[in-house]
């Protein structure tokens, strides 16, 4: 029976979910974490180039990397100690079940 859950779970609801309390109301691109990332630095990119001189944009550049390398390891420190706390309690809860 929980293998059979699992089947039937989608990651990205379930984000979806834990992030705002609800259900996806657009379904995710069929695109790995990895091309959604250099999707994402692609843009952020572009619009640099698109609305700075090209003087500042090595600046900007690099002062948006360096507050994009914080955020990163934030959330996945974050997500690590989720993780490492929702299997906990899951595991408890099965040990309980069983």
């Amino acid at each position: 029976m929980f293998k059979e859950l699992l089947k039937r779970t989608d990651c990205a609801s379930i984000v979806e979910f834990i992030m705002n309390g609800g259900e996806l109301v657009e379904l995710p691109k069929d695109q790995t974490n990895e091309e959604r990332i250099k999707e994402a630095y692609a843009e952020i990119y572009n619009f640099i180039e698109a609305n700075f001189k090209e003087e500042s944009r090595d600046e900007k550049t690099d002062n948006l990397t360096s507050a994009i390398c914080v955020l990163e390891s934030s959330y996945f420190e974050l997500g690590l100690l989720s993780g490492i706390k929702f299997g906990t309690q899951l595991q408890k809860k099965m040990l309980e079940i069983l």
